[in-house]
């Protein structure tokens, strides 16, 4: 296994108006990280004017006896006034006090760097914990992407105090894999046909690689997972909160969230941050299923929900040609969200409920996702990033190319340049397709593609937006691959 050892620095500086503030610095932490330090300093450690420091130390002292001392008997006021020229004294000199706590990209807490005790030494973060961890911090996987690190102004008894924080990736080079699953799946414990043991053996019949134990406001099946049945197939718990005015799949939590709802204009707010809390993913499921007295509580009717705080949306349920008119309102919804720039990654969902489903209907829909390892984990981790691409049977991949070095690919967000080429491969047809490449919600590109062929398509692009592909059967309305977008910004 190959490491690469890729450093950062920061550099700035603190006034005494800064004083008792956060400052956060983002760190965009590569893929494949194993292990991460730290160094932090600052200067001044202590404040060099003396004079200046025991007229601070001596103005709040005079302010803590009018404050509080003030309130004692005349005994208690005289020993203060005695004490106090030899708390000048020890307080000489005054520190300088900045701290910083350490936060992954859902906001998890990962440890914190306590001044003195740390200063100018390196902190480190280990991905494995029987490594070596430094003492206040967590060991534990550390995912790609966006950490802060807030630094905490405690003290700044200084004019001016400078600082300076440095940090080594150490990055396994990691050669990532596509996983085909199921993102929505219900046994007997709530309207499911049959017990888990017997849809983990439907699944891995059907060469799925992971899928989502998601019974409605019940957690209860999770007790029947066991070492064996996930040998060879992730098993994310998971639950769809069944309310009366909509549903969502709360993914890869840990604990039980409570469904319960009695007004549409609840923004479930309460929910998602638990769900977010537990590093999970809320999902809205199956938007645009015909409600009630139909399906009760199936149509998704909050009207307050914040649309930052939604990871994914079912936009494919079950094949395409029978839902088409649920899955293209469900996929108009999608392009609202991308047009008012929110960033929701897309998946299908079958909804299985009987084992036979997979069986009796043809090309229905998986949700392929690109990542490190086959775990709940992982696989939340690369949905959250929109590292995915829904098909219900070709192969793709979508990638952007700047002078033949590939620069982004699906979910990610890329700064323009005319000379960015997309690129995007397609295996496995079984018949004739049509190719449509989507700009900002609008085909730009259309390409004929033939079956049993390994096919490559470029584009060269000229405005920024969001990019994503289809592939349609041919002379056909049925879609057979949606992927996740590109970004484009300026």
């Amino acid at each position: 296994m190959k490491i690469k050892v890729i450093e950062q620095k920061f550099s700035g500086e603190f006034h005494k108006k800064d004083n008792q503030k956060f400052f956060p610095i983002n760190l965009n932490i590569p893929e494949g990280t194993q292990k991460l330090k730290l160094k932090f300093t600052y200067f001044p450690e202590y404040m060099k004017n003396k004079k200046q420091a025991v007229e601070d130390i001596n103005n709040k002292l005079n302010d803590f006896y009018k404050k509080n001392v003030i309130k004692l008997d005349s005994e208690m006021r005289e020993i203060f006034k005695e004490k106090k020229k030899t708390l000048i004294k020890e307080l000489i000199p005054l520190k300088n006090q900045l701290n910083f706590s350490l936060y992954s990209p859902l906001g998890k807490f990962r440890g914190r760097w306590d001044s003195p005790h740390f200063y100018g030494k390196k902190i480190a973060i280990d991905s494995k914990c029987q490594e070596d961890t430094t003492t206040g911090f967590l060991c534990g996987p550390i995912t790609g992407g966006n950490w802060t690190v807030e630094i905490e102004t405690h003290g700044i008894c200084s004019e001016k105090v400078s600082y300076e924080l440095e940090i080594w990736f150490y990055k396994k080079e990691i050669e990532y894999k596509w996983y085909k699953g199921e993102l929505h799946l219900h046994t007997n414990h709530s309207d499911g046909k049959t017990d888990l043991k017997n849809m983990v053996e439907l699944v891995k019949d059907y060469n799925l690689d992971y899928f989502a134990l998601s019974d409605h406001n019940t957690i209860s099946a999770w007790n029947e997972i066991t070492n064996e049945m996930t040998d060879d197939i992730t098993i994310i718990p998971s639950i769809e909160l069944s309310s009366y005015f909509g549903h969502a799949v709360a993914l890869n939590i840990n604990s039980y969230i409570d469904w319960r709802t009695t007004d549409k204009n609840d923004n479930l707010e309460k929910q998602i941050r638990q769900i977010h809390n537990q590093g999970g993913l809320f999902s809205v499921a199956h938007p645009f299923s015909i409600g009630n007295p139909v399906c009760m509580g199936c149509e998704w009717e909050y009207s307050e929900i914040d649309w930052k705080q939604i990871d994914l949306l079912e936009v494919w349920f079950r094949n395409w040609e029978y839902n088409i008119i649920q899955n293209t309102l469900a996929r108009k919804l999608w392009h609202r969200k991308l047009d008012e720039k929110y960033k929701i990654t897309i998946i299908s969902s079958n909804d299985l409920h009987d084992p036979q489903f997979y069986k009796n209907n043809k090309r229905i829909p998986f949700t392929y996702v690109k990542a490190e390892e086959c775990t709940k984990e992982h696989i939340s981790y690369a949905l959250s990033r929109g590292k995915a691409y829904i098909s219900s049977g070709p192969e793709v991949d979508f990638k952007a190319a700047l002078n033949d070095n590939i620069i982004g690919e699906m979910g990610d967000v890329i700064k323009f340049n005319s000379e960015i080429k997309l690129r995007f491969s397609v295996k496995k047809l079984t018949n004739k397709v049509e190719a449509n490449l989507y700009h900002d919600g609008e085909i730009v590109y259309t390409k004929n593609l033939k079956k049993s062929k390994d096919n490559m398509i470029y584009y060269n692009i000229s405005k920024v937006g969001y990019y994503y592909w289809e592939i349609k059967a041919e002379n056909s309305k049925e879609i057979l691959v949606l992927t996740n977008p590109i970004f484009i910004k300026q």
